[in-house]
């Protein structure tokens, strides 16, 4: 028994170092996609990784009836206000980055989305992090 208790005491260890190792960002998933090109041709960026740079100008208060209805809510989510903006830009806001000034520079790396529960093609990015360039990545 307590051989065993020893086992799972190293075999936690080893999987927090595994995890722990490499907790850095990784970028090379992510393709440098042009505003327009998403904006004209959404579906075909749909599941697919970007990176765009924007200008972060504020959060928007209200969200619009087809995203309360796919479940995209303000309890749960932000909806950024970026120029240019190529869709709607969503973060979560559990463990969300909101030192960002406004008219700032940043750069998204997000996931291309569709609402789901809506009549028409509404497609959006959803935030997987954000670099301003002040903090390390």
């Amino acid at each position: 028994m307590r051989n065993m208790f020893l086992i799972l005491i190293f075999a936690g260890m080893a999987c927090n170092a595994a995890f722990s190792a490499d907790s850095g960002f990784k970028t090379d998933k992510y393709a440098e996609a042009v505003v327009q090109e998403i904006r004209l041709s959404p579906e075909k960026y749909l599941f697919k990784y970007v990176s765009l740079k924007v200008t972060f100008t504020d959060f928007y208060a209200i969200f619009t009836k087809f995203m309360t209805s796919a479940g995209i809510k303000p309890d749960r989510y932000l909806w950024l206000n970026v120029e240019p903006s190529p869709l709607p830009v969503l973060m979560l806001k559990q463990g969300a980055y909101l030192e960002m000034k406004k008219d700032s520079s940043i750069t998204l790396y997000c996931k291309v989305m569709k609402f789901s529960s809506t009549g028409a093609a509404q497609y959006y990015l959803l935030i997987e992090h954000v670099d301003d360039g002040s903090k390390p990545d």
